[in-house]
């Protein structure tokens, strides 16, 4: 989330681990965000017969069915689907408590604004009905969480995101989901049966503050009270341990469990630990002069609005229509494997990068 900050623009000053964990933890996501679409294509998402026309026939047969991902990729999903869109926002609101981060404090309102739009117009491209198109999904939550973090700790600093931590921790005990599924409901009533409100504020709020409380520390004592957050993060995830609920992934629905930890407060100290745990390690070893950078994760750490806003798109509407029509002609059947899913993500980021080498958006804004 830095480059929505700083347009990228100071690789001198950024701390490369940290790039790396958020290119990374990108590279998981659009893993986990194709085994979906792959898992739902023959249901949703493949145009329907007009679409296709004749060249359709060959995949009637699977029409309906879902695909399920193969044992690895359900192995990841098992493993880093609780905590990963989690520790991206943790990391997005590390940035914001930033002491430089409140100048210009109108225009990164408007910023967030502007990237909650954008990336609702981006479910008006991929999705396959109005309902999922005006949907709610975690990159509009996490537009919603930076603006409210950024509003509490600009008006009432940390004393106020500590507040909001603990509202946030709160609100999973307390019965909000009913609230929340009766305006689902209207909204499958009133739009469509598809609608849904899948990345509920609730959910994330804790993470953002706790990224924001982390990032303070960081940026104001580089965590000199590292031990501290050391054993909070061990006791928080001794607790989800010990008391949490079982974590399980249908592999023909990777995403039907996604928030179930968050629902919790034994699943969010779970998430919290984890986020503590991870970024502080990693800090900590750029603090003794180890910083960690892989060139192709960097650069989606980087760029990785670019890479989020660009990887839905190209996948449903290009790479797999390219897809089915290779099942045409080499009979090489649609399957959820992760070396696919890989090449899928190389294909991504190149187009990415190109789009940024040819400067195709400065182009297209008149420069």
């Amino acid at each position: 989330m830095t480059e929505s900050l700083e347009n990228g623009k100071d690789a001198d000053s950024r701390i490369q681990c940290l790039d790396f964990l958020r290119g990374f933890f990108v590279f998981l996501a659009l893993w986990q965000h194709f085994g979906f679409y792959i898992n739902y294509w023959y249901v949703n998402y493949y145009q329907g017969w007009s679409y296709w026309g004749e060249l359709f026939e060959a995949h009637a047969p699977f029409v309906n069915i879902q695909i399920s991902v193969d044992s690895l990729s359900h192995l990841a999903a098992w493993v880093f689907t609780p905590w990963v869109s989690q520790i991206y926002l943790f990391l997005a609101a590390f940035n914001l408590a930033k002491p430089s981060s409140h100048k210009n404090k109108n225009q990164k309102i408007a910023v967030f604004c502007g990237l909650f739009l954008l990336f609702t117009f981006e479910n008006f491209i991929v999705a396959p009905n109005i309902g999922e198109a005006l949907s709610l999904y975690p990159l509009q939550t996490w537009m919603i969480c930076l603006i409210l973090i950024f509003i509490v700790s600009d008006k009432f600093q940390e004393k106020g995101i500590w507040f909001l931590f603990f509202t946030g921790l709160c609100l999973s005990i307390l019965p909000v989901d009913n609230l929340i599924n009766s305006f689902e409901q209207m909204g499958r009533e009133y739009i469509h049966t598809n609608f849904e409100i899948d990345a509920r504020p609730h959910y994330f709020l804790s993470s953002a503050c706790l990224g924001y409380l982390f990032g303070r520390s960081w940026w104001i004592s580089r965590l000199e009270n590292w031990k501290q957050w050391l054993v909070a993060s061990t006791i928080l995830i001794l607790l989800w341990i010990i008391f949490g609920q079982e974590f399980n992934v249908n592999p023909s629905d990777v995403f039907a469990s996604e928030h179930d930890q968050a629902k919790n407060i034994f699943g969010l100290f779970g998430i919290h630990g984890i986020e503590i745990l991870i970024v502080g390690t990693f800090l900590f070893f750029y603090r003794k002069g180890f910083d960690v950078r892989i060139k192709f994760f960097n650069w989606i750490g980087r760029y990785s609005l670019l890479v989020f806003f660009l990887h839905r798109i190209i996948f449903t509407k290009i790479i797999m229509p390219i897809r089915m029509l290779v099942y045409n002609v080499w009979e090489f059947k649609i399957e959820a494997h992760f070396y696919e899913f890989w090449f899928y993500i190389l294909i991504i980021v190149f187009c990415a990068w190109l789009t940024r080498k040819l400067r195709i958006l400065a182009y297209l804004e008149g420069k």
